[in-house]
């Protein structure tokens, strides 16, 4: 069976209605609009011609909905040259009225990606996200009533943030309706007004295992919930790094935080007899701790729910930080 193809177009900072203090997508996306319409069609045809059908075209970055009408209208165009079967966009998380929701209908929008980053309204005012839990909550439910898939992304370790903010994170995961999620650390990038703040004496509340942990926390919790993970982690583009002057960036981070669910999993059941195959293992560290053979395919579903139920749905990782301590355990292990 071939894999579903998305041809994605990355529009960063197009109809964004603010910046936000740690964005930069022309770093993150190694991409730069300076003339829409040219640099969008140099990046299609680019794409289109690695391969003779897609299924899905994607526009990444920016917020679509709040892109002008004929910027809306030429990338609708766009689409149709490739006969896709469906639309994907990003989008701030509000200004989704009756009429927008119609012309997404009629123009073959099936999936859109809301940049949440968080659901506490303190996090997202300093942060430079204006909109509230409020807005975004009733844009989740719009959404779902009206049958698109939704997907969320949320970021870890914002200024700011606690762990109180991460609860409340952690609460709305349970409790909304999504499809999809894209979880992303914070990292501080030259240039964004992030960087002058942490250069003026500020910090971030955590530490990159303190991140580790949380991250986990939520993908656990989106497996519970039979949410597909769409990434984990900044995708590497090309010397993305240089640009990186502080945060939680790691290459290989979506491995690490699958690593250290499994390794959380086996200390917590001292699983040792049938080991998985093809499974994370960053640095090795589960066969070099449990001694493990690779002979069982990995279920994440299961690890998931099983850790689930003894940490996460009592609230445990929050009033004995037990996984905050073994990713403490974890991070020094790989690095030691």
């Amino acid at each position: 069976m071939s894999r579903y193809s998305i041809l994605p177009i990355f529009i960063p900072f197009q109809g964004c209605p603010g910046k936000c203090i740690f964005c930069d997508q022309n770093i993150i996306s190694g991409k730069n609009i300076k003339n829409f319409k040219k640099d969008i069609i140099e990046q299609f045809e680019f794409y289109k011609s690695k391969r003779n059908k897609w299924d899905e075209i994607a526009f990444y970055g920016g917020s679509f909905n709040f892109l002008p009408y004929d910027k809306r209208v030429f990338l609708y165009e766009l689409a149709k040259q490739i006969d896709v079967k469906q639309i994907r966009i990003s989008a701030y998380p509000k200004g989704f009225d009756e009429d927008f929701i119609k012309e997404l209908k009629i123009n073959n929008i099936k999936t859109i990606e809301l940049g949440i980053q968080s659901f506490s309204d303190d996090v997202l005012k300093i942060n430079g996200r204006f909109y509230t839990k409020k807005d975004a909550l009733n844009t989740i439910n719009s959404l779902n009533k009206k049958g698109f898939n939704v997907g969320i992304q949320l970021m870890v370790g914002m200024f700011k943030e606690s762990l109180d903010n991460v609860s409340l994170n952690l609460n709305y995961l349970t409790s909304i309706n999504y499809r999809f999620l894209r979880i992303y650390p914070t990292v501080v990038l030259k240039g964004t007004h992030l960087e002058k703040l942490l250069n003026n004496k500020f910090s971030l509340n955590f530490t990159f295992s303190d991140v580790l942990a949380i991250s986990s926390i939520y993908l656990i919790t989106a497996i519970k919930q039979n949410a597909t993970i769409l990434r984990i982690g900044l995708h590497n583009q090309l010397k993305i790094s240089d640009n990186i002057v502080g945060g939680f960036f790691h290459p290989s981070f979506g491995d690490i935080v699958k690593t250290f669910i499994i390794y959380l999993y086996c200390k917590d059941t001292s699983y040792t007899c049938k080991i998985f195959k093809n499974f994370p293992n960053y640095k090795g560290i589960i066969a070099k701790t449990w001694n493990i053979e690779y002979t069982n395919e990995v279920n994440f579903k299961l690890i998931a729910d099983q850790l689930w139920e003894k940490y996460i749905e009592n609230n445990r990782w929050l009033t004995e930080r037990v996984i905050f301590k073994i990713s403490k355990e974890f991070w020094d292990k790989t690095h030691n």
